[in-house]
């Protein structure tokens, strides 16, 4: 399992919840998740509740084939920031 609250990338180039710099995980406002195993969904959705405990972004979450480096998991994130 990815911990999302931890940066943890699984050995993948992804950067973690740090990179969005001065921004904080109110201002996120659009999640688009993308799983190469739609059997994931549930693991995925756990550590997404408690990555978002105050407000849940909206979210677009599709099965995808051909991931970079081989990731079961893609996350792509929009902020706005204040």
């Amino acid at each position: 399992m990815v911990n999302l609250a931890a940066g943890e990338t699984g050995g993948e180039r992804g950067v973690g919840p740090n990179a969005v710099g001065k921004g904080k995980k109110g201002d996120v406002v659009k999640v688009t998740v993308m799983l190469a195993n739609m059997d994931k969904w549930a693991e995925m959705n756990k550590v997404y509740v408690g990555f978002f405990p105050k407000h849940f972004p909206a979210r677009s979450a599709f099965g995808a084939t051909g991931l970079s480096l081989g990731a079961w998991i893609e996350i792509e994130c929009i902020a706005v920031l204040k």
